[in-house]
């Protein structure tokens, strides 16, 4: 999300100028009038011309030192921040230009050394009330606009999260899959019994995983090595000597934390999109780092491309986006593709779910 100040178009400015101008006038007026009876409440007509031009130079001013900051601070990275130090460059601004040079002017050149100290207080604390109330008013349009940004995104999130589940369960319950299933099945039944035996509780393992984390938004990575281990198991049998899987994580992310079925996505999609025979292995490799968990395969590109859905990528990119605090990175080479999960520590995760 991009912030963009109130007064950043000239017609908001001028409108901004002249309803300050006139209330900051008339309220001036109104104290002064309670303090000396024979003051008139609506002053002349020129005054309120000068408050109008005075009130669209302080606004100009305004979108000008507003623009400086958007450069050094913006509103999104550091609110507080930013909403501090707006608001101290504005009230020196206008103390400046609104009072400090005309009273230099008027007492050193015009030689008028007649003031009155309440009243120089009141026009004081007026233009500071107003500064303030302009600072504030500017804090809560960011506020809200950020407010229904975030449930935008939510609402975005929630779309492609029903997505990236259906898409996940049609990968792993679509016909294909388990008619291969089967077929490995109905061969080690005759040929290999215990084989078979330990084939079938794999497979329950898997499809009793999908159907117990499914509606999880993440899970221990730890509980995904061993659905993932089952899972690859069902292939090197299917794939024997054609495919080949390689695990190096590092003990000390078991506790991490990951979405539900990223890697078997990866490994899917990599099955998908290359060739997999004897004469060319495909190699897939799921190792870590200490900020990533990555996956590699060797790249091999089939000839004839399957058809693709092309929600698999996206929205694991776009859950990570949501539930992480770094995105996922995808690479690829003449030799391999790289997709790079950010690892979600459990810290991070109580963080989001206080």
């Amino acid at each position: 999300m991009h912030y963009k100040s109130i007064i950043n178009n000239l017609k908001h400015r001028l409108i901004f100028a002249f309803i300050s101008a006139l209330v900051f006038k008339f309220t001036v007026d109104v104290i002064l009038g309670l303090i000396y009876r024979n003051h008139n409440v609506i002053d002349s007509f020129l005054s309120y011309i000068t408050a109008i031009i005075v009130s669209i130079i302080v606004y100009q001013g305004f979108y000008n030192i507003n623009l400086a900051l958007d450069k050094k601070t913006n509103w999104i990275d550091n609110t507080k921040k930013r909403f501090l130090q707006q608001l101290s460059i504005h009230l020196l601004f206008v103390i400046v230009i609104v009072y400090l040079i005309p009273f230099i002017v008027a007492y050193f050149v015009l030689e008028n050394t007649f003031y009155i100290i309440h009243i120089e207080l009141i026009n004081i604390s007026a233009l500071m009330f107003f500064t303030l109330t302009y600072n504030f008013i500017e804090l809560g349009f960011f506020l809200l606009k950020n407010w229904r940004f975030s449930l935008a995104e939510l609402e975005r999130f929630k779309i492609e999260n029903a997505e990236f589940k259906f898409e996940t369960l049609r990968n792993q319950v679509n016909p294909h899959f388990l008619f291969n299933s089967l077929n490995t099945l109905s061969s080690l039944v005759h040929q290999n019994p215990d084989t078979a035996s330990k084939y079938i509780r794999k497979l329950s393992t898997v499809y009793r995983y999908v159907l117990e984390q499914k509606e999880k938004e993440l899970i221990k990575l730890k509980t995904e090595l061993e659905f993932i281990k089952a899972y690859i198991y069902l292939y090197e049998l299917r794939f024997a000597n054609m495919l080949t899987f390689e695990i190096d994580i590092a003990d000390k992310l078991n506790d991490s934390f990951i979405a539900p079925m990223t890697i078997q996505m990866l490994i899917e999609n990599a099955i998908k999109h290359n060739i997999v025979s004897k004469k060319k292995q495909l190699v897939i490799k799921i190792s870590s780092t200490g900020e990533y968990l990555i996956v590699t395969n060797n790249l091999q590109k089939k000839q004839k491309k399957e058809y693709s859905s092309e929600l698999g990528l996206n929205n694991i990119k776009s859950r990570y986006a949501f539930v992480a605090d770094k995105k996922m990175i995808i690479e690829e080479t003449e030799e391999r593709f790289t997709v790079k999960i950010p690892v979600i520590y459990q810290e991070y995760n109580k963080k989001r779910t206080m």
